[in-house]
């Protein structure tokens, strides 16, 4: 009887959804795709990162991602949505660009060229940098998506306002473990803070050709699943993700980012 107990139990815990695996927690995704949750300890915050592991990502390697915003507070340049530290918690900290760069404040008015890399560390953790243009571009591809619907996957499975085009409830299944969260964004010019629970966006190191008084920022809105890009005022508060350091190659290194707001 024990001896058939044993067995029984053995088969249960290798059938299950979840299990340790390396980090807090992991999970199969699409029947092959694996999801390993690990902790990275950062300012007296521990955050979860996201080690993923997809048909694309054994092709053209793997980006490991922190699961969360940035939450970091720095002596300028940063606020929590509506100052409220609550929405700090739960959505990170919305910084300008000079902050979320770690550059003095008056690079949201000049050029950081020479200054900001494709790899920038930013005010991320050591072996971490600020999430670029071209990483946001491939994540939907890790996750076996595509640009026009990477909202189906990452975004988070709560708090975004319900639509798709007919009133009917439109939601992510988050299934990786991403979560963009919709914790708006600050406007400087208008000084209020916009879009919660209808749109989030992200810096990058990337600036605007044009007018260095603008950068561009990656996100989702709540009445489409494509990825958003959109270039800002630098004294805008927007979130930051940081990826860990790796030697995966820009797959489009022709691709430019738009010059507009």
């Amino acid at each position: 009887m024990i001896f058939f107990l044993i067995i029984f139990i053995n088969f249960f815990v290798s059938c299950g959804d979840s299990s340790s695996d390396g980090g807090v927690d992991s999970w199969k995704v699409n029947g092959g795709d694996k999801v390993v949750i690990k902790e990275v300890e950062y300012e007296g915050d521990t955050y979860e990162v996201i080690d993923l592991t997809t048909s694309a990502t054994e092709v053209k390697g793997k980006i490991i991602w922190m699961a969360e915003n940035l939450n970091v507070k720095t002596e300028e340049g940063s606020w929590c949505y509506n100052n409220d530290e609550k929405n700090c918690e739960k959505y990170g900290r919305l910084y300008d660009w000079a902050a979320a760069m770690n550059l003095p404040r008056e690079y949201n008015f000049m050029s950081g060229e020479g200054l900001v890399s494709d790899m920038h560390q930013g005010i991320c953790p050591e072996g971490y940098h600020v999430a670029n243009h071209w990483e946001y571009r491939y994540l939907p591809d890790m996750a076996n998506s595509i640009i026009t619907a990477a909202g189906m996957v990452l975004k988070s499975a709560t708090d975004w306002k319900e639509y798709d085009g007919e009133g009917n409830v439109k939601k992510s299944k988050d299934d990786y473990g991403y979560n963009f969260l919709p914790g708006g964004y600050y406007s400087s010019s208008k000084s209020e803070f916009l879009g919660e629970s209808t749109a989030v966006y992200h810096w990058t190191t990337y600036e605007a050709d044009v007018d260095y008084f603008l950068a561009c920022a990656v996100g989702f809105v709540y009445d489409t699943d494509s990825l958003k890009e959109r270039c800002p005022l630098k004294t805008d508060g927007m979130y930051l993700r940081c990826v860990k350091n790796h030697s995966v190659e820009n797959p489009n290194k022709h691709y430019q980012p738009p010059t507009f707001m």
